[in-house]
């Protein structure tokens, strides 16, 4: 899928003169134990006029008495869990400012990130803006959060090189309203389709500047595992309204080339006890995914310069078990489409 491509700021480029109200908008289920984080990483912003509105998504744990001990932070509740685009949806329709923001409640921000995300949305045509800049919240340092963080970096790079295109998170209010906010059917990449329906009314998107979000990405295999699954199942159920619908022989080649794949660790066995030409087959699966696309292949070649030889080899098996996962995934949603 081609992402959408953001305008590129030149270096001679007025900042934003905007000094307004803008909105930052929480969509929130279950996650009382990090709201309180992400917003006091978004009270402590240099941008002063801010609001902050907490949309719950009919959480089940105390997210009503995490956001009271805020004042000044709006809470508003759905009364039935509707998803991300949902609870998104409701929180806009609380906001009062000309731009809003939609954040993450299981992240938080380096402090001049609304200042730098808001500083080219008086471009002519643009709608939309991001940062670039993004890192796992965690207080581990293995190679799951290295492997990561590289990747992350890769994709700035690839985006100010005008390589790589991505969504938006901070919006002009009126531009929001006129594409009729985030689809409610859109269950993965709900961000990336508004980007998409505002792209075909003539609107534009830009980047900010490079500021990090600090976000709860996995950093364990487990959580690894399951943040890839779900991305599978989501994948093979909503991605096709992008894609169009995936036909049986398409299914049936992504079924044998995940095959292929899935026997890594048996190709090894068959070099060692029949033929080393089996050899072959074992080393092109990592070098596949090592190489499939330019952000995997630069945020590799980050830890290799830097000389982390443990990095170096355990990604190839990261990313194995990222591709099981989400191959897993897939069938599971195929079956369920």
């Amino acid at each position: 899928m081609q992402l959408p491509m953001p305008v590129i700021p030149g270096p001679d480029v007025t900042p934003n003169p905007f000094r307004g109200l803008v909105s930052v908008v929480l969509a929130s289920y279950n996650c009382a134990a990090t709201l309180p984080r992400s917003i006091e990483s978004l009270l402590a912003q240099t941008y002063p006029n801010i609001e902050i509105v907490v949309a719950d998504d009919a959480s089940t744990d105390n997210t009503a008495e995490v956001v009271a001990r805020f004042p000044g932070v709006k809470y508003v509740r759905r009364d039935k869990n509707g998803g991300v685009a949902a609870a998104r949806n409701t929180g806009a329709a609380a906001t009062r400012g000309e731009i809003v923001i939609f954040g993450e409640s299981d992240g938080y921000y380096d402090a001049d990130y609304i200042e730098k995300i808001i500083r080219y949305l008086h471009l002519p045509g643009v709608a939309g803006a991001i940062n670039l800049g993004r890192r796992v919240w965690s207080d581990k340092g293995n190679a799951l959060v290295r492997m990561q963080n590289d990747q992350f970096e890769a994709i700035c790079d690839l985006v100010e090189q005008g390589r790589r295109g991505t969504g938006a998170w901070a919006f002009h209010r009126a531009a929001f309203d006129s594409v009729g906010g985030y689809d409610l059917g859109c269950r993965i990449g709900s961000d990336l389709d508004l980007v998409f329906r505002m792209q075909k009314t003539g609107l534009k998107t830009t980047i900010g500047a490079r500021s990090n979000l600090y976000h709860k990405d996995p950093d364990n295999l487990r959580a690894w595992w399951k943040r890839s699954y779900r991305g599978g199942v989501n994948s093979a159920l909503y991605r096709e309204r992008w894609h169009g619908m995936a036909g049986a022989s398409k299914k049936a080649l992504y079924l044998a080339k995940y095959a292929g794949m899935a026997l890594w660790p048996l190709y090894l066995a068959l070099a060692i006890v029949w033929h080393v030409a089996w050899l072959v087959p074992f080393f092109a699966v990592p070098a596949y995914l090592l190489t499939e696309d330019a952000m995997t292949r630069l945020g590799w070649t980050k830890g290799v310069r830097r000389g982390d030889v443990a990095l170096a080899l355990a990604t190839p098996v990261l990313l194995y078990i990222r591709r099981l996962a989400i191959g897993y995934g897939r069938i599971q949603g195929f079956a369920k489409g």
